[in-house]
């Protein structure tokens, strides 16, 4: 299996067959039932497979995946998603993605520009994608989700609105529209260092994913988070979720999760670590350790997921978790970015135009937030003190 060179997600090399597969599907299954016993799950909304290429591991694996999901889980998840990359996907993969429950479909596509694909060392042909969609239209019934990357190296105007008629003209009624980010210790960080590979200028980019942005809206999908467009009503719910700080449980070498304790308005963060062979041995150095995430972590992050969405931070939950909403949190950023008109007057939420400046406007929202707080904590300590 190869690996993108921008990607910095936690994998290893492995062929279809290889026999920690087998071991690993077994593994992930007592995993889940373990943690949904443990946790006490008694609904599960929505499923999403991914994190890296779980189609990598053919039909049959998914299969056992998908079969050993639904006799754990309490109930049948009204949205169930699995990640595929193109190369990836056969007719018996999606027979089995058909049959087994699977609702939605989130491939990768990323680029169809050759000299794109190439530079981020993207794997398989253009005539691969075609025929892929093809079979999706004739042997899956569900829900179509595609990812593009704007900001590429050797990227232009003309390849990215072919990218997007192209995922439009496949029948997705959702669309992933990331710019590009360069993470360290990737082979495309090393190939930009040493000059073998040059990105666009970041005006030019800018551009590029406003461009692709205008294309989507045009063809009807409305922005409903920073990097994601949906056909109405097709929003993913897993990731709505996700940025409704809503709890949620990770499964798998890598993988995170997050309990929140309305009573307490604190939260547990549980990630397995990196480590296949120990967590498919039952070792130290593959269980997960929760980690304490405070109330003032709490809100912090509440807010830096709430502002992503077009919707905005949900005053009534935030209200409800912690006796207080925005207007008392971050009122001055709000009302700074509303008279620029980057913020909306109605909620707090920021404008299309807003969105494009959010790591701007969470700098402010934190350094607002953590000022109230302490103010907040001196003023307990004053009155009890």
């Amino acid at each position: 299996m190869g690996v993108c060179d921008y990607c910095d997600f936690y994998s290893i090399a492995a062929d279809i067959d290889d026999k920690r597969l087998d071991s690993f599907v077994e593994r992930l299954l007592e995993d889940v039932g373990n943690t949904i016993q443990y946790e006490g799950v008694a609904d599960v909304p929505s499923v999403y497979i991914g994190g890296g290429t779980p189609s990598f591991l053919g039909a049959k694996r998914i299969e056992r995946i998908l079969s050993g999901i639904r006799r754990i889980l309490p109930n049948a998840p009204a949205e169930l998603t699995i990640e595929a990359n193109p190369e990836s996907i056969d007719r018996d993969f999606l027979d089995v993605c058909r049959i087994s429950g699977v609702t939605r479909l989130s491939i990768g596509i990323q680029s169809r520009n050759p000299l794109a694909r190439k530079a981020i060392g993207r794997q398989g042909s253009l005539i691969r994608i075609e025929r892929t969609i093809n079979e999706i239209h004739s042997f899956f019934n569900g829900s179509l989700s595609c990812d593009l990357i704007s900001g590429l190296p050797g990227q232009d105007e003309t390849s990215l609105l072919d990218d997007i008629a192209f995922v439009i003209g496949s029948g997705a009624n959702h669309v992933s529209l990331y710019s590009l980010g360069v993470e360290e210790a990737t082979p495309l960080h090393t190939s930009i260092r040493e000059g073998v590979v040059l990105l666009p200028d970041q005006d030019f980019a800018d551009g590029l994913w406003i461009l692709g942005r205008d294309a989507l809206e045009e063809a009807g999908f409305l922005q409903y988070e920073v990097s994601n467009f949906a056909m109405p009503g097709s929003e993913s719910r897993h990731n709505q979720g996700y940025w409704r700080m809503e709890n949620y449980l990770g499964c798998g070498p890598g993988a995170v999760g997050t309990i929140v304790d309305e009573a307490q308005s604190t939260a547990r963060r549980i990630a397995v670590p990196k480590n296949v062979d120990a967590w498919l041995n039952g070792d130290p150095g593959g269980i997960a350790t929760p980690e304490h995430i405070t109330r003032n972590e709490l809100i912090a992050e509440c807010l830096i997921m709430g502002f992503r969405t077009v919707a905005g931070v949900d005053d009534a939950l935030l209200t409800k978790r912690f006796g207080a909403d925005t207007r008392v949190f971050i009122p001055h950023s709000l009302l700074v970015w509303r008279k620029r008109g980057l913020a909306e007057m109605d909620r707090p939420a920021l404008t299309r135009s807003g969105l494009m400046f959010l790591n701007r406007f969470l700098i402010d929202c934190l350094t607002e937030l953590e000022s109230t707080l302490t103010q907040d904590r001196n003023s307990i300590a004053g009155t009890f003190g």
